[in-house]
């Protein structure tokens, strides 16, 4: 994706339009999605330089994600798909606490909200 291709420091920028109320939902995307579940992927916090500010960076994005419902409910395809499964290769094979306790919070708050939700999770159809 074309996200892949910036310095590392464009994340930042990133992160500062997700936080804002006004552009947050508008830069969200199924690419988006996609680049961020694939750059969160590889980043570890002693892969290269700078990575740790990097995967803080992700990862603060991860957890504003997982607190906009809008999004959640628009983007879910791509969040099951994408997203979730490296956040829990995260929980699971990270060597850093820190990693696998954010990991483990913005997919609980992913999934508390998709079940709540009859269109992503409905018990009725899989019965």
């Amino acid at each position: 994706p074309e996200i892949c291709n910036k310095p590392l420091h464009s994340i930042n920028l990133l992160l500062d339009l997700q936080t804002n109320p006004l552009t947050n939902s508008r830069i969200l995307s199924t690419p988006m999605i996609q680049a961020l579940s694939g750059m969160l992927d590889v980043a570890d916090s002693n892969s290269f330089l700078g990575a740790g500010p990097f995967l803080n960076s992700l990862l603060q994005i991860c957890e504003n994600l997982s607190t906009n419902y809008k999004v959640l409910d628009v983007l879910s395809e791509p969040i099951l798909e994408c997203l979730l499964p490296v956040l829990v290769d995260k929980l699971t094979n990270s060597d850093f606490d820190e990693v696998k306790f954010m990991s483990y919070k913005i997919f609980t708050d992913i999934l508390v909200q998709y079940i709540a939700d009859d269109n992503v999770y409905n018990i009725q159809v899989l019965e």
